[in-house]
């Protein structure tokens, strides 16, 4: 495919798809793979992110959207990535956002992650997946359980680690009343993660980790395991 056919099928792609199928803008993988450069990018989690070392190690993105962490990593060092995703589109995007700018080392496959069956992966990315609605509804306990399946040693996933469900929860579209959002926190997750007007869902998921994994924030911080601010943890097997 030709420079102007290439960027021609870019445009009707991006196009054809709407929030939250493209959940990433194009632009801003566009910038990493151009400049390596991620000012301007609007994610707040990228900082934290580079301070993951990624170099040398094969890589599963999952929920990779248009290749934005997926990219990220080679440029960082990564030797290899594989994205999956479950929107056809998105992946193709990907894939041609990486011929583009002649970034080799990725591939991109449809998939979910709630049904593959797949080898585990030395490092995994699980990043902007588990969010406000899917705590709400239950969902990311199959999220999360999903993630760790794919793990070898290294879980790189973003995440809320504490919640004030009227600030977070009673807002969201279709949400019932606050008292029935905790009543089904306790009844999802247990009531001994639901303490005055906070839920604690890191809690919660080093808990289901059980004693064979170690959680670090990033940055290494410990007061940043009580933030309400959605940031990224370095999950670690230990026996891995």
């Amino acid at each position: 495919m030709n420079a102007a056919d290439q960027q021609q099928r870019l445009e009707a792609l991006i196009s054809s798809i709407s929030h939250p199928d493209l959940w990433r803008p194009v632009e801003e993988v566009e910038q990493v793979l151009t400049t390596g450069s991620i000012e301007g990018t609007g994610d707040p989690n990228t900082k934290d992110f580079l301070l993951v070392d990624v170099s040398g190690k094969e890589i599963l993105d999952l929920g990779c959207n248009v290749g934005y962490y997926t990219y990220l990593a080679l440029k960082r060092g990564a030797k290899h990535v594989v994205g999956e995703d479950i929107i056809p589109e998105s992946l193709e995007i990907a894939r041609i956002l990486g011929e583009k700018h002649n970034c080799p080392g990725a591939e991109f496959r449809e998939g979910s992650f709630f049904t593959r069956n797949g080898a585990q992966h030395e490092m995994v990315f699980f990043i902007d997946i588990i969010g406000n609605n899917s705590v709400r509804e239950g969902r990311a306990v199959d999220q999360f359980d999903a993630a760790v399946r794919a793990v070898g040693k290294e879980l790189i996933i973003s995440l809320r680690p504490v919640f004030v469900p009227e600030r977070h929860l009673a807002g969201l579209k279709g949400a019932p009343p606050l008292e029935q959002i905790w009543e089904e926190l306790r009844e999802t997750y247990g009531g001994e993660y639901c303490r005055g007007d906070h839920f604690y869902f890191l809690e919660w998921a080093h808990d289901r980790l059980g004693p064979g994994w170690k959680v670090n924030p990033l940055p290494d911080d410990e007061n940043m395991a009580y933030s309400i601010r959605k940031q990224i943890f370095h999950i670690v097997r230990k026996d891995g």
